[in-house]
């Protein structure tokens, strides 16, 4: 089995020195990782109904459980999302 894909917490960079900064406020409701392009600019239309596999289908994720922590991939390759909560716990000096 693949390792998980990780959302959310704050990633460093290690080479770049940059780090991610989770966002908030976003909602997903579909989220499908393909091997190609799928869209030129301009030329997205929303969906009216949810992603499927096909062949270029790297990672398919419905958000539509009731799970806040791990998503299972409906792609046949199986890897499965998991939510990284931020560290909330305060700091010492």
């Amino acid at each position: 089995m693949s390792e998980p894909l990780l959302i959310g917490g704050v990633p460093v960079l290690k080479e770049s020195g940059l780090k991610a900064v989770p966002a908030s406020g976003i909602y997903i409701d579909e989220l499908r990782i393909s091997s190609v392009v799928r869209y030129d600019v301009g030329a997205y239309s929303v969906p009216a109904s949810a992603f499927t596999a096909d062949d270029d289908t790297l990672g398919l994720y419905h958000f539509d459980g009731d799970s806040t922590e791990r998503y299972e991939d409906a792609s046949p390759h199986q890897i499965p999302l998991i939510r990284v909560k931020k560290n909330t716990e305060p700091k010492s000096d």
